[in-house]
């Protein structure tokens, strides 16, 4: 569905981003705040239902590998770069997620 209103990859993760936030990612289980950026889109995650359970079972580590990887994956499928500097999982205060269409001749 998403590939038949948006041919555009960035338009078309936006916009699917924003359809799962909108009725997924949804408040009070997760806090998203939405960050410009150039050639791309992020937001500041500051609250995740997700990475509270896992803390509450003493496996964050976990939550890393097999919840906030995903993103890495989901981002080379719509063949976007990902970066994250810091998951609410591994103790940040914030999940700083940020997607961008590669540069022309850049890997990603």
């Amino acid at each position: 569905m998403a590939r038949i209103r948006h041919r555009d990859r960035l338009r078309r993760s936006m916009w699917l981003s924003d359809l799962t936030r909108r009725y997924y990612f949804t408040a009070p289980d997760w806090e998203m705040t939405d960050v410009p950026v150039e050639g791309g889109f992020g937001m500041d995650i500051t609250h995740c239902v997700v990475a509270e359970f896992f803390a509450g079972l003493g496996m964050s580590e976990l939550c890393q590998r097999a919840i906030c990887d995903q993103d890495n994956r989901l981002a080379a499928h719509h063949g976007l770069l990902f970066e994250r500097s810091g998951a609410l999982a591994g103790g940040a205060d914030r999940c700083d997620s940020r997607y961008r269409v590669p540069v022309q001749g850049r890997a990603g």
